[in-house]
């Protein structure tokens, strides 16, 4: 696992050691540089597999024609050493010149489909003149590029991207509409105008001398290679548990191949303890196990996965978050990676990384089954939008409108039951959830309908005037998949959206921070191509998400430690915004603060907050991208933005654009 960063023609104005520096947190254990007439490439090492200097990068292949940066890991090398370069005399036992070697003697295309990891990685052709540029199936590993005038510029992470352009780069409306309302960057785009992700599964090839480039795509989630309609149809129960088990238990003992210690994230949730049981299989040690707690019961976690830990006798480690973690941490999350993210699961997974890298290198983890084995609970919630019709969803979602008024919550108490709902939870589900509902009731196709479940509301209206016809622009985007069942619809959606733009960016950002690798078994393309192999009724049985992995994990714990409601790896943070973070988030809201940035309307979002803190509702949703905005102009400067400018209608006040 490492970070790098290049430039592909004019270099004059970046200053290589600085791009390294903010790489470091990606590669403490070493650094290099290599550069040519029209190249730079800077690389920072996390040592993992072959510590010896065989892993050292950039590498120059032994013909001296290519020259190689990769971050990630590639599980196979030894078997592609074995199987596919028998006879190539090797210096070390290093994944990086097993995959130089590959690329040089079997080519890209063909060495690229041979690959069992988690990669981005950054190939110069010396004779050629060629940058091909590659990223993993499922997009765990994040490569950044940017398309400027004079040149190509690509990176782990935006902040050294930024450094490497060398100039500034304008932020686009679209991008800002996307973090307000999902949270995240969304469909390979970024906060950053001409700045986009290599796509996952991909790999773009950049003549320099013609400036022409060209993507190809080596591998795809569309129905095409993984529609489920005619595909084992037949299949019995027993079959399907079997071959997941051992699919899923061959890619554990794969990734837990390391020459430095490794361990586990455990929530004590389905998708973490058969992870960590299936570790428990192979290992002869007690696997070390790391979790967060809070004082929040509803958010609490940490004594389910105690429980786990006990009965499948790991070594465990949990930690409860203090006042004193969140006023320290939250500031510095608006930068960690060099852009601003707003899931707030970004905390606690920082937080589990810390803690587990004071012991391991590695850290496997259990994301990717939910998208793969349809765990969420808003899978059910649009599956039963759907059954409405569409002059009923209208009719409907007209009635919920004259609910969302603050004059209409106290009857909404009272009808409710009143004092009979604990604590805020009563409020829950009026204004926030009441506008997300009556969204997706009123969407124009299936697609978006479901995307609305996602999105925070008013998002839009937050922005400031200058900026909301451009952002609109790309809003919806989704494409049509011809699948005839809606679950699959949105299977797909959050394998080639959600899961990519949102959960993998969290957990690599969060780990990187800290220098440690993390792992997602879940995530090999082979247990992914089988789950979309399985017939639905593998997935959801009788109301029962994820049926597969229950019936595989009963073999391992009692279900009772995790057969309880889907809680996911929330965070308190309504209380939190109304207690200990106050301060912080007052700052950031204030009048002065929000007009200094010219990005959003004062009044609407002073609303927000007031109606927030007197606990009138819980706008936590829509205002955590709101601060972390904020958060992240305010660190990176008010007259540079660190090399990013203001959208050319912003409406930016006393502040000099250069």
């Amino acid at each position: 696992m490492c970070g790098f960063a290049g430039v592909l023609g004019d270099r004059s104005r970046v200053d290589a050691s600085q791009v390294s520096k903010s790489l470091q947190h990606r590669g403490p254990d070493g650094e290099g540089c290599w550069s040519d007439a029209d190249v730079l490439l800077v690389h920072r090492r996390l040592a993992v597999v072959g510590l010896d200097a065989g892993g050292a990068q950039p590498a120059v292949s032994k013909s001296g024609r290519f020259v190689l940066l990769f971050n990630g890991e590639i599980y196979n090398h030894r078997r592609i050493r074995e199987q596919s370069l028998a006879a190539w005399e090797w210096i070390g036992a290093s994944d990086t010149e097993t995959l130089l070697v590959a690329l040089e003697k079997l080519g890209v295309r063909a060495c690229v489909d041979l690959l069992v990891g988690m990669f981005a990685f950054a190939l110069w052709d010396r004779q050629e003149r060629c940058l091909t540029l590659v990223r993993d199936r499922i997009g765990e590993k994040p490569l950044y590029v940017a398309e400027l005038p004079d040149r190509i510029v690509f990176a782990s992470e935006m902040s050294a991207l930024q450094l490497a352009a060398g100039q500034s780069l304008r932020l686009r409306s679209s991008g800002l509409l996307h973090l307000l309302e999902l949270g995240s960057e969304r469909r390979g785009g970024t906060m950053l105008e001409n700045v986009h992700t290599v796509p996952s599964g991909a790999f773009i090839t950049i003549s320099w001398d013609d400036r022409s480039a060209y993507e190809t795509r080596y591998w795809t989630s569309s129905p095409r290679v993984l529609g489920r309609a005619n595909q084992n149809r037949t299949i019995r129960d027993t079959e399907a548990i079997r071959t997941v088990d051992a699919t899923l238990a061959g890619t554990v003992r794969d990734q837990m191949i390391a020459d430095v210690p490794v361990g586990a994230f455990l929530s004590g949730g389905i998708d973490s303890t058969l992870i960590v049981a299936k570790m428990m299989e192979v290992s002869s040690t007690p696997v070390r196990t790391y979790s967060i707690g809070f004082d929040a019961p509803t958010h609490n976690e940490a004594p389910y996965a105690a429980k786990v830990a006990e009965q499948l006798g790991t070594d465990h480690r949990e930690y409860y978050v203090t006042d004193d973690d969140l006023l320290e941490l939250v500031p510095r999350l608006p930068t960690i990676g060099g852009a601003p993210f707003a899931d707030p699961s970004l905390l606690p997974t920082l937080l589990v990384a810390m803690l587990a890298r004071r012991d391991v290198t590695v850290a496997l983890s259990g994301d990717g089954a939910d998208e793969l084995f349809a765990g969420y609970n808003r899978y059910a919630v649009s599956q039963r939008l759907e059954r409405i019709p569409s002059a009923l969803r209208r009719l409907t979602a007209a009635g919920i409108r004259p609910l969302d008024f603050p004059a209409a919550w106290p009857w909404l108490e009272r009808a409710a039951g009143g004092d009979q709902i604990p604590g805020r939870q009563k409020f829950d589900l009026t204004s926030t959830r009441l506008r997300i509902l009556r969204a997706a009731l009123v969407g124009r196709t299936p697609e978006e309908r479901y995307e609305h479940l996602l999105r925070a509301p008013r998002a839009l209206s937050l922005m400031d005037h200058s900026l909301r016809s451009d952002a609109v622009r790309d809003s919806f985007e989704q494409p049509h998949h011809p699948f005839p069942s809606h679950l699959d619809r949105m299977l797909l959606m959050d394998l080639e959206g959600y899961l990519p733009d949102d959960i993998l960016v969290k957990v690599d950002r969060a780990a990187m921070h800290v220098s440690l690798e993390t792992r997602m078994p879940f995530l090999d393309h082979r247990l992914v191509e089988l789950a979309w192999s399985l017939p639905e009724r593998m997935l959801v049985r009788d109301g029962v998400t994820k049926w597969v992995l229950r019936r595989i994990l009963v073999r391992h714990v009692d279900p009772s430690l995790t057969e309880r409601p889907k809680a996911g790896f929330g965070v308190p943070l309504g209380s939190w915004l109304r207690g200990t973070l106050r301060p912080w988030a007052e700052q950031l809201l204030s009048p002065a603060c929000i007009q200094q940035f010219g990005l959003l309307e004062v009044v609407a979002v002073r609303r927000l907050w007031a109606e927030h803190v007197t606990g009138i509702v819980d706008r936590s949703r829509e205002l955590w991208p709101v601060l972390m905005l904020q958060g992240w102009l305010e660190a990176v400067g008010s007259d540079r933005f660190g090399g990013f400018e203001l959208p050319a209608h912003a409406g930016i006040r006393g502040v000099p654009r250069s």
